[in-house]
Order: structure tokens, then C-alpha cells, then sequence
């Protein structure tokens, strides 16, 4: 079980690129010490596109992933993948990396049961069919192969076309959508915290107090676990 300590940073779906680059701002602080934490929660979609097997994806972000990496060696990072990076392993290796598969991960703060997820978990059949496939190993080392032979020409299509995407947008019927999802599944008691729908709404479903992260890349937020007399208490933060 994971323990969520007082203190701790909460980034989600910061979709890092070099046409968003926010995410290395907060690195850097944390780096010079300017921003104190004891651990680093990257809650998902923390980069646009990386997919371990894919190189062009890693050699594009070198230097966040080499700074991210060297800051995991004195500092605990836990790295929940989302739908945009995964198969993280090889990248980071001294990282806590959750994969899908495991999500929702059980968590502990201030001996209080809860919840982290990113937020792609128990979705519909064809999602979850899409998921399977293209978080395979070997079909990522494919369309690694197919970039190699073309060139790059590949990837940085991908690239071209996540630039252009439209990420922030309200959800309208968010809260029933999400009481129907976990109705699908056991029952989460304590709390949960996720990402994915860049929301940032907080609401009790059947006694669960649920927490949707919003995302970095939209208001460039990040989040700071305080005390309180709540199950858990995230304080927004703006760079």
C-alpha cells in the first residue's frame, strides 16, 4: 500500500511538450529546493506522448526525462501511467511506476483508506479492448520499427496531431458519469483521487469522497496534501 505523506505534490495531465512546457518549471523548483516535498505524485498524462519502446518519443523529452529520472534517485516519485505514457519502467527505473492494470492502487493517508487512479480505469468494452493494444509491448516496438523506417516521419505525425488537440473542456454530466462508473465496480470506501477528465470537481459517491484532479495544462495547477479534518485535503497551487 502506498503512503501518502503530508506535504506531497500531486501533478495530472500536465501533457509536457515543447509547445507545453509548464510541467519543467515545477521540476526545476523542486530541483533547486525552492518547492519542498517529501514525494511526487505524477498522476498520469504528465507527458503528451511517451511510450517507452517508442525511442522518438523519449529522445524528444531527453531532458525532462534525464532531469526527472536523476530527481527520482534522492526523491520518491510515484508515477501512475496514464493513457498518453506508459510503459515507463525502462525510463524511469527508480520510480514507483503503477501501471493501468493496477489502478486503482490502494493508498493510505493519515491512517485513512483511499484510492489513486489516473482515471482511464474500468471504461467502456472498446476502450478497454484500444487500451490492451496499444499499451502491448510488442506492438509498441512495431510502431517503433515502422517510425525507424520512415524516417521519424512517424512520430513526429503523432506529435504534430497532439499539438493540435483540443484538452480543456467541460464535461457536462461529469458527476452522474462518474457515479455510473464506479457503480460498474466494488465499492471504494475512503476517498479517491484521480485525473484524466480535467475537471477539478470534488463530490461524495456512496459515502466515497472523490476528488478529480484538474489538469496542469489547462490552469496550471498542481496539487499540495495539507491537514485537515477531511479524509484527505489537496490545495491547488498556481505557477
Amino acid at each position: 500500500m502506498i503512503e501518502v505523506k503530508e506535504g506531497a505534490i500531486f501533478v495530472a495531465d500536465a501533457h509536457y511538450a515543447s509547445y507545453r512546457p509548464l510541467f519543467k518549471k515545477l521540476i526545476d523548483l523542486i530541483e533547486s529546493g525552492e518547492i519542498q516535498t517529501p514525494q511526487l505524485f505524477l498522476m498520469g498524462d504528465v507527458f503528451d506522448l511517451l511510450m517507452g519502446p517508442i525511442k522518438a518519443f523519449t529522445k524528444a523529452e531527453q531532458k525532462i526525462v534525464s532531469q526527472l529520472q536523476t530527481l527520482s534517485q534522492r526523491l520518491e516519485i510515484i508515477y501512475l501511467e496514464g493513457n498518453h505514457d506508459f510503459q515507463l519502467k525502462s525510463i524511469f527505473p527508480d520510480m514507483k511506476i503503477i501501471t493501468l492494470k493496477d489502478q486503482p492502487v490502494q493508498a493510505l493517508y493519515n491512517g485513512k483508506e483511499g484510492y489513486l487512479a489516473h482515471g482511464d480505469w474500468n471504461e467502456g468494452l472498446l476502450y478497454r479492448i484500444y487500451s490492451l493494444v496499444i499499451r502491448n509491448r510488442f506492438f509498441l516496438y512495431f510502431l517503433h520499427l515502422c517510425d525507424t523506417l520512415l524516417g521519424g516521419k512517424l512520430s513526429l505525425w503523432f506529435r504534430t496531431r497532439m499539438s493540435r488537440k483540443k484538452i480543456c473542456h467541460d464535461f457536462e454530466g461529469f458527476e452522474s458519469y462518474i457515479v455510473k462508473k464506479f457503480q460498474r465496480k466494488d465499492r471504494y470506501n475512503g476517498w479517491f483521487v484521480e485525473g484524466h477528465y480535467h475537471q477539478g470537481s470534488s463530490f461524495f459517491v456512496d459515502g466515497t469522497f472523490y476528488h478529480n484532479l484538474s489538469a496542469m495544462a489547462c490552469n496550471k495547477s498542481y496539487f499540495v496534501v495539507q491537514s485537515s479534518d477531511k479524509v484527505i485535503s489537496l490545495v491547488s497551487h498556481t505557477l
